[in-house]
């Protein structure tokens, strides 16, 4: 009877384990959240196809420069980095994000369909001289933590919108500066140029 009740107290703290280890490594992002996610893309190619091909639908092709996307809280702000933001997410629930590549050169065109605010995190060490009063960004109320290994973005730039379109540079010359967008009743309302 005694080694029956220590199995099931041997087996429950077992299961909470690692029921704890997988929320940690989800939320933490650490081993093995990569390698699942690397299985889980491989395995299932269906899923992404589906999901390409509904992006195409929403204007995004793979192949531009920048994505649309609702933001997802811990969500990846870089199409080809795994940085994401750690600070104040919950701020950013009702964002939406336009996803560049960590190190584009190029300037980003959008067209906002009705009035928008935008939100640029900025990083130390990149050129910052055009987030300024003079042209109209002002310091937002709350920062953000996105740490990669050139560059941490904290600082937080905001400037309100009109409906049309405009170009943005990508920041740098370290590493792009994201790009979030507050306002958007959803996503057919911007579009990449």
């Amino acid at each position: 009877m005694k080694n029956l009740r220590s199995r099931k107290i041997i087996y429950l703290l077992v299961i909470i384990f690692f029921y704890l280890w997988g929320v940690f490594t989800v939320k933490e992002k650490i081993f093995p959240y990569y390698l699942i996610k690397v299985i889980n893309q491989n395995l299932f190619e269906t899923f992404l196809e589906k999901k390409q091909s509904t992006s195409k639908k929403m204007g995004n092709s793979p192949k531009r420069i920048a994505l649309v996307e609702k933001y997802s809280l811990n969500q990846d702000i870089w199409r080809d980095r795994t940085y994401f933001n750690k600070k104040n997410d919950h701020r950013l629930k009702e964002f939406f994000i336009i996803e560049i590549i960590r190190h584009l050169e190029d300037k980003v065109y959008l067209e906002f369909l009705e009035d928008v605010v935008v939100y640029r995190p900025l990083c130390k060490k990149n050129d910052n001289v055009e987030y300024s009063i003079f042209n109209g960004w002002n310091k937002a109320s709350f920062e953000m933590l996105i740490e990669g290994n050139s560059c941490i973005h904290k600082e937080v730039y905001k400037k309100k919108f009109k409906k049309g379109t405009y170009s943005f540079s990508p920041g740098g010359p370290i590493s792009s500066d994201p790009i979030f967008i507050e306002g958007l009743k959803n996503i057919k309302s911007i579009k990449v140029k």
